[in-house]
């Protein structure tokens, strides 16, 4: 395919204006500290990328240097305003044109990045579109570009792409979603910037801050760094990390240390750490100890894993009673359809049978009260999902076994609790311990807060995948301590058995605080 191929097939995906994701910038406080970081002089040459209403570019020209000023758009009708807004600045060129193509970049391998100094700027800022949507036949076209990196999600493509246009020294200011810090789908970005880029300041704060933005499952970010050549020089450099705000009016004094709000939380990380990290994630940022000086992860000790989805939900699966959470419009079991011996291949029977299946974590773990969810199990079900497009008989070893199920979603407080011959769902990440005798230990330990907070440091979004579940740092206890743990938690069991509420919210505290003591070295 040629490159102008793969730009005919870039651009029939822009022909309508919802799907440029853009976000305008006009929150003084950021606008103001964003151009503070540039450090603008006489001469630069400045890029803004996706222009949009030209805010920034406003805000260079308010400077008063003697700058060339570019501003790139894809949107023609953003465009039309740039030009009726800028026509009487002789230093600012408006150009339709898309950034993720301009230039000769070859991003596949480790080349270091182009060497021809017209596509190169001292100095870019942005505020790049996020979350736009992307056909599949852009995706490969830009996949062909963009070799090795992850093409979904545009914002980071622009970071990439930005970062390469910069002359060496030539600096660099993005706001963006905080998810390119610790994704692993944004891993190849992280290494490229922590090799190609010395990496000034991050400033994490809520979207809210951000006008009409307020993202569930991630925070912005604004990232200052310097393009460095010297790849020594990269390793060397250090990021200060910023996070803790509660309002913009805090980026105007971010300078000054000493004067600083109290519940700013800084941290200062050498990029070689960073790059000697897991998947090179600043999650580190948090609690950099617990990930350099705990050399086990969870993964290590447990198959990690998650479930059955039968491509049908109301067709194949039944609640007990109509009383069960989120059991409106689902049928319910016909008991005398439920069998209780396993059978893997499904039951070989003319009629319809259920076994138990665990369709969600109940918010109080450790253990079941009840069966609440059953599913269908005869030969004809499983062949069903094993051969329709729609469902995922994945990881049916594991289905039946003595494990710990924790929600794929996760809430503010994490809890586990023991599956054993059961099937459990896609919704639910199953953890099985290699060593049985680890069993019990881990299941306090994913109702500890202790690992409440440790997931949130290995991933900071909604999700609790089987992946990032298989990153947390996980410590084996002296045996002593093994003992007293499997003690208590069978003591909770009966305890929880005979309603006793008040003995096993003790229990659960006292095991929650060997946890703590545990890992209290690196917390």
């Amino acid at each position: 395919m040629t490159g102008f191929d793969i730009y005919d097939i870039i651009q029939k995906d822009f022909k309508m204006k919802d799907i440029y994701c853009s976000y305008y910038t006009h929150s003084e406080d950021i606008v103001n500290y964003m151009i503070n970081e540039l450090h603008l002089r006489d001469g630069d040459s400045v890029l803004e990328p996706s222009a949009g209403d030209g805010v920034f570019i406003e805000a260079i020209l308010k400077s008063g240097r003697n700058m060339n000023i570019h501003g790139f758009d894809i949107d023609p009708s953003a465009i039309t305003i740039l030009h009726d807004k800028f026509s009487s600045e002789p230093c600012v060129t408006i150009e339709n044109r898309d950034t993720l193509l301009f230039g000769d970049d070859d991003f596949s391998g480790e080349a270091r990045l182009p060497l021809n100094e017209v596509f190169r700027f001292s100095k870019i800022i942005g505020n790049p579109p996020y979350g736009a949507w992307q056909s599949l036949e852009r995706r490969r076209a830009l996949q062909k570009l963009y070799s090795g990196f992850y093409v979904k999600e545009t914002y980071s493509l622009f970071l990439l792409k930005c970062v390469s246009l910069l002359k060496d020294k030539g600096k660099l200011v993005f706001i963006i979603p905080d998810t390119f810090l610790y994704l692993s789908r944004h891993k190849s970005l992280r290494k490229y910037l922590l090799t190609h880029t010395n990496i000034k300041r991050v400033l994490i704060f809520p979207s809210k801050f951000f006008p009409n933005i307020s993202f569930g499952y991630a925070n912005l970010s604004i990232i200052t760094l310097e393009r460095e050549n010297s790849l020594d020089a990269c390793l060397h450099n250090e990021v200060e990390i910023v996070s803790g705000f509660s309002s913009t009016e805090e980026f105007r004094s971010i300078e000054s240390k000493e004067n600083s709000k109290e519940g700013l939380i800084r941290n200062i990380l050498r990029q070689n750490d960073i790059l000697n990290s897991k998947d090179y994630s600043f999650s580190i940022v948090q609690r950099k100890d617990v990930f350099l000086n705990i050399s086990t992860s969870l993964g290590e000790y447990a198959d990690i894993v998650t479930g059955l989805y039968t491509g049908d939900n109301k067709l194949y699966i039944q609640a007990k009673n109509y009383d069960i959470k989120n059991s409106k419009g689902y049928s319910v079991v016909d008991m005398a359809t439920v069998v209780e011996n396993i059978q893997m291949d499904g039951h070989d029977t003319e009629t319809v049978v259920y076994v138990p299946y665990i369709k969600n974590i109940p918010a109080k773990g450790y253990f079941l009260k009840e069966t609440e969810w059953y599913v269908r199990w005869d030969k004809q079900a499983i062949f069903h999902y094993k051969n329709d497009k729609k469902a995922r008989f994945q990881n049916s070893s594991f289905y039946f076994k003595k494990g710990i199920g924790i929600p794929m979603v996760k809430s503010s407080k994490i809890r586990g609790v023991l599956m054993e011959d059961r099937v459990f769902d896609q919704a639910v990440v199953g953890i099985f311990p290699k060593d049985n005798n680890l069993l019990l230990y881990m299941l306090a330990f994913c109702n500890s807060s202790v690992f409440n907070q440790l997931i949130h440091f290995v991933n900071p979004s909604a999700n609790n995948s089987a992946n990032y579940i298989k990153k947390v740092p996980f410590i084996i206890p002296s045996e002593e301590q093994l003992n007293q743990i499997n003690v208590l938690v069978l003591r909770l069991k009966e305890t929880k058995e005979i309603k006793d509420n008040n003995t096993v919210k003790d229990i659960e505290n006292t095991l929650n605080e060997i946890i703590h003591t545990i890992y209290k070295d690196y917390l």
